[in-house]
């Protein structure tokens, strides 16, 4: 998965580099022209999980500061 974009509203959000492994729940480790942000794995987040197409697509209202994934 790492190395597959993820889209937002008909663009680019970012690209993952790296996925962060807890016990409770994975969080993509995400390029963004914000910065690089944490981005938990969750189906309530993402719409479209394609991964022979290296692809995800984000739900367009997700808010990034309400889940506070920008750590740079």
């Amino acid at each position: 998965i790492s190395g597959s974009v993820i889209y937002k509203n008909a663009g680019i959000f970012g690209k993952i580099t790296d996925i962060y492994e807890t016990p409770s729940l994975d969080y993509f480790v995400v390029d963004t022209p914000s910065g690089t942000m944490l981005v938990p794995f969750q189906k309530e987040i993402f719409l479209e999980v394609n991964l022979q197409e290296k692809k995800l697509v984000m739900r367009g209202d997700v808010d990034e500061s309400r889940y506070n994934f920008n750590f740079s």
